[in-house]
């Protein structure tokens, strides 16, 4: 969620980073294509990326952008970290310098984006033959509990991995 309006803060992060002012545009745009192109038959998607309130906030937002493409055959496992940052550990993170540091938190505000959380998305399709709910996108989230070996995205947690691969 790049503050958009500061062009040297942009530059640095550009516009696909971004995502857009609310850094969901193109994840939003990704889960509706996906939606619209799949057939009846298994797919599946995965995306890695940080995700804004990543809390039941969030999964009424993947459910609504999976209905607005149209295919109600799928289930999505959503993974973020137990203890996701606050708008205000994401900007002092992100930013160069306590100017910007403000812009950020400014910009967060306005967007309302209280918590940022590196995460994993995987949405899977279904066979026709399934029994579902029209229209519905079930999502499953599951918090990654934080280790002494770090969050959801260090490389080498190894608890956070197994984590992940027991669902």
């Amino acid at each position: 969620p790049v503050p958009v309006q500061d062009d040297q803060i942009s530059k640095r992060y550009g516009l696909f980073s971004s995502g857009g002012a609310s850094g969901e545009d193109v994840l939003q745009r990704i889960v509706e294509l996906t939606a619209e192109s799949w057939s009846n038959s298994e797919v599946k998607l995965a995306i890695v990326s940080e995700f804004m309130n990543p809390d039941a906030r969030f999964s009424t937002k993947l459910q609504d952008w999976w209905k607005n493409g149209g295919n109600p055959n799928a289930e999505a496992f959503f993974f973020s970290n137990q203890d996701p940052l606050t708008a205000e550990e994401y900007s002092q993170r992100r930013a160069d310098s306590d100017e910007e540091t403000d812009k950020w938190i400014r910009h967060l505000q306005r967007e309302d984006i209280s918590t940022v959380s590196p995460g994993l998305l995987y949405i899977q399709s279904f066979s026709s033959n399934k029994s579902r709910e029209a229209d519905l996108l079930r999502v499953q989230r599951r918090c990654v509990p934080k280790t002494d070996q770090g969050s959801i995205w260090t490389p080498t947690n190894e608890k956070a991995r197994h984590y992940t691969q027991q669902v």
